[in-house]
């Protein structure tokens, strides 16, 4: 009895204090559990946008948590502040993880073209730099630093400009004097029937500048610019004036020992090319020793040899039958002997010489 007693007397204990609670609380218990319940979605939603970002600064590693998707936004909850050519790079987050780099400007001294300036930058190589900043770079250019060397912190880059231009020298060639006998002159006197001129010649190398400095010269060759003239001065002899020779016997008196026909008393006048290569009438290229006559009566190719008809000091010597003047046609003058000179011809003026005909 006094157990069951002892129950029953529990049971109505409960029910009181149940009683009480429900009046105690009541009604406000669902409002409880509503704010309970979204309290819960809160910090589940707000737990999905918390990103974890991984800061690299200047080769400090920090981690930071945050709902911000801007770089500076991230940096200033963390208290980081960036000087004025500092750089960031954040390419975002890739799910919920990201990584921001810091990357701190440092001082670079780069001397070039006479100039020295301090250029603040972050680490990148050096090419890229000078690139930025509008510094030309030859390709021959020396550099105290690989153009590919990352740079670092109060680095000094010194360039140095490098040419190569080709570099010409020249230098005159002097001429010489050819002294010719001639039976033009008399014995004992001269004449210049050819002015001299010297010529040049052109060395070319290729010269390496430093700075503007020549350092070093590299032959490339030589090439005769402008050709010297020779002067030739006729000195005056018994010598004939044509440098052909037939090999023709001559007596005491210098009349060749053997022919077939002689014209005496010829009127021979000079002509020349005036410098120029002329052809005759026969088509062969004129020089001393070439003739003019009526093809008539001395055909093209006939061997001649011509001297002054007094046995005087004047000999014409050997000479071929190759053109036909303008003046033999009018019949005007027999003969005319070429000159290689204008000078040549006008010191043989009009001459009177046997013709000896040794074909």
């Amino acid at each position: 009895m006094k157990k069951g007693k002892f129950m029953a007397k529990l049971r109505q204990s409960a029910a009181v204090l149940a009683e009480g609670w429900r009046r105690l609380v009541g009604y406000p218990v669902a409002w409880l559990c509503l704010i309970g319940l979204v309290l819960s979605s809160l910090a589940l939603i707000t737990s999905r946008q918390v990103h974890t970002v991984y800061i690299h600064d200047n080769g400090a590693l920090s981690r930071c948590y945050t709902v911000a998707q801007d770089a500076q936004q991230i940096l200033a909850q963390r208290g980081i502040s960036l000087g004025e050519f500092d750089e960031v790079r954040f390419d975002g987050f890739s799910g919920r993880i990201g990584l921001l780099e810091v990357r701190r400007a440092f001082p670079v001294t780069i001397r070039a073209d006479g100039q020295t300036q301090e250029i603040m930058t972050t680490a990148m190589p050096l090419a890229d730099l000078l690139q930025r900043e509008g510094i030309p770079l030859g390709e021959l250019d020396e550099l105290s630093v690989s153009r590919a060397e990352m740079l670092t912190d109060d680095a000094e880059v010194t360039i140095r400009r490098v040419r190569i231009e080709p570099i010409t020298e020249t230098e005159k060639i002097p001429f010489k004097t050819t002294y010719r006998s001639s039976s033009l002159l008399a014995n004992g006197r001269s004449r210049t029937i050819l002015e001299g001129a010297p010529g040049e010649i052109t060395t070319t190398y290729l010269a390496r500048f430093v700075e503007g400095e020549e350092t070093e010269r590299e032959f490339v060759g030589t090439e005769v610019t402008e050709k010297s003239v020779d002067a030739v001065v006729l000195v005056g002899s018994d010598e004939p004036v044509s440098p052909l020779d037939f090999g023709i016997e001559l007596d005491a008196n210098g009349v060749p020992l053997h022919y077939t026909n002689v014209l005496r008393n010829q009127i021979c006048t000079g002509y020349s090319g005036r410098g120029k290569q002329v052809r005759g009438a026969s088509r062969q290229w004129l020089s001393t020793g070439s003739v003019a006559v009526r093809a008539a009566e001395i055909p093209y190719g006939t061997r001649l040899y011509i001297r002054a008809s007094d046995g005087g000091h004047f000999v014409y010597g050997c000479a071929v039958a190759a053109d036909t003047g303008s003046a033999l046609l009018n019949h005007l003058i027999d003969i005319d002997l070429f000159y290689d000179t204008y000078m040549e011809s006008y010191l043989n003026g009009r001459k009177i010489c046997d013709v000896y005909v040794l074909d």
